[in-house]
């Protein structure tokens, strides 16, 4: 089993508290040491009397059991809590709790050790569709994000307003398998430098119209954040996306194939791995017209031409490195991967299929890993989890 962990759980203002209880009775299984902080709101939710753990271990918004502390570490019940943690894990993560750690707001027990801990925080968003989307609460994600917390989820799906959309909690498998994964990898890569590519490119036609793909960049930006979570160093080179950065992540942003390449044949001698994840164009217009295109003629004919290919380049000059590579197809998937694993001289190809409901801007996908000596791995799920699987394998092969 992983190392025993310090894990204080944040219980908030949401219908999905009772899920909590599930995450803490498999944590406590595992051998964790688990202690709690329930808010005022969340109090409303779940009943203290069916804790699964001791009384003295679980602690409420206003400081009001420091009965358990010394009197001379009571008016320090944050701290104390904020030193203990290895992980902070707040689930369900209300609108609030989110909106208070992205301004450092500290006004109660569970605000105020987040603001105190150098622990790893990861929140699993609670909350109404329309809280959701807001753009204050997309804003304070973001910022949440920049100082290095994890988000997990939410999911989309039925909720106990009567609405549908984003906003679930995830379930609470999901939450233990990204802490599992987290846990599995944590410090694995330290010391290694990886280069990941990631999001489509666009090749212009004129100044306003561009030929592109439907790649929206998650898998890209999940993993190089998974590699960060494992104490890689990243070069995040990508195209244009909506996503933010993982926390501790350097970007270099591109638009065009022939950006990418040069980029990436400008920094991979510093780095140890590449990991093609982006959908490269393979054509481009061969002459783009230097003002707008107008309508006139029925049809329409674009001369294109072949744009260089990154991970062949790579694959041919740089051996030395590991050199893992994305293989998105309709059909005859492993066949068609195997072949360009083989062609570009990679270490592993990680292949998953694509179409009009697979793959590309989904949060779920199903891949098969394949390595250089015929093995292949196949796994299905949550991209977040799917990358931390795929960045553990990478562990192994690097052990």
């Amino acid at each position: 089993m992983m190392n025993k962990q310090n894990i204080l759980i944040g219980i908030t203002g949401s219908i999905a508290a009772i899920k909590s209880l599930d995450i803490i009775i498999t944590l406590k299984k595992q051998g964790h040491n688990i202690k709690c902080i329930v808010t005022k709101s969340g109090e409303q939710f779940i009943d203290l009397k069916i804790f699964p753990i001791p009384a003295k271990d679980v602690f409420l918004s206003q400081h009001e059991n420091t009965k358990y502390l010394s009197k001379e570490n009571a008016h320090m019940e944050h701290i104390n809590l904020a030193k203990w943690a290895d992980i902070v894990l707040i689930a369900p993560a209300s609108a609030n709790i989110i909106g208070k750690i992205a301004y450092g707001i500290a006004d109660d027990n569970l605000s105020s050790t987040c603001l105190a801990t150098e622990a790893r925080i990861i929140v699993a968003p609670a909350m109404n569709k329309v809280m959701w989307s807001k753009k204050t609460t997309q804003e304070n994600l973001k910022k949440i994000t920049d100082i290095g917390v994890t988000i997990l989820g939410p999911a989309c799906g039925e909720q106990a307003c009567g609405d549908f959309g984003y906003g679930r909690m995830i379930e609470p498998g999901e939450v233990l398998d990204n802490i599992d994964l987290y846990l599995k990898n944590i410090e694995k890569l330290k010391g290694r430098k990886f280069i990941v590519t990631a999001g489509p490119t666009q090749e212009a036609i004129d100044p306003v119209r561009y030929i592109s793909n439907r790649s929206s960049g998650k898998m890209g930006y999940a993993i190089a954040g998974s590699l960060i979570e494992a104490g890689a160093e990243v070069l995040l080179i990508s195209g244009p996306v909506h996503i933010n950065p993982p926390y501790n992540c350097k970007v270099l942003n591109v638009k065009t194939a022939q950006e990418m390449y040069k980029a990436v044949l400008k920094n991979i001698k510093n780095y140890d791995a590449f990991i093609g994840v982006a959908a490269v164009s393979d054509y481009k217009v061969e002459n783009v017209s230097k003002s707008k295109i107008k309508k006139s003629e029925d049809k329409l004919t674009l001369n294109l031409v072949r744009n260089p290919d990154i991970l062949a380049e790579i694959g041919k000059n740089y051996s030395n490195k590991l050199i893992i590579g994305f293989a998105a197809e309709t059909d005859n998937l492993i066949n068609h991967a195997k072949k360009k694993l083989k062609e570009k001289n990679l270490d592993i190809i990680i292949a998953n299929e694509v179409g009009d409901d697979k793959g590309f801007d989904k949060d779920d996908n199903a891949i098969a890993i394949i390595s250089k000596k015929g093995a292949i791995k196949k796994i299905k799920g949550k991209k977040n989890i799917l990358c931390k699987e795929i960045v553990g394998y990478i562990t192994e092969i690097l052990e």
